[in-house]
């Protein structure tokens, strides 16, 4: 069972700067329905490469997110597409081409999905 404590601070920064602190109003258990419905973080790090022959795609996982699995979306004519969901924390797109952008969603082991890590275009390494 997880605890959170809430602090909320106020500033104003008009001419001089007040800071207040607020005790903890609240302690909420977090239940296992709740933590069902807190995505994971996305992916950090997303790199894609065009070669010839498509692109080479990697990332890394959040070092603070359990995930058990990726999806993969390539964007063109600002238009997503999930492409692939992979265990690994690199793919390879055999039909990526040059202008295309990626991005990345982290799932847990309870399904949910995290916001798209940052979009990104493949650089080239193909002569």
């Amino acid at each position: 069972m997880y605890r959170f404590i809430y602090l909320v601070f106020a500033i104003f920064i008009l001419g001089t700067i007040n800071i207040s602190y607020s005790s903890p109003v609240q302690q909420e258990e977090l239940t296992p329905e709740m933590a069902k419905k807190i995505p994971p973080v996305p992916p950090v790090g997303l790199a894609a490469t065009y070669t010839c022959k498509g692109v080479e795609l990697s990332w890394k996982r959040h070092s603070l997110e359990s995930v058990t699995s990726y999806e993969i979306y390539r964007w063109r004519k600002n238009k997503s597409t999930r492409i692939v969901t992979t265990r690994s924390l690199d793919f390879f797109d055999k039909k990526g081409r040059r202008n295309d952008g990626y991005t990345v969603k982290a799932i847990n082991s309870y399904e949910t999905r995290s916001p798209h890590s940052p979009k990104i275009s493949a650089i080239t390494n193909c002569k």
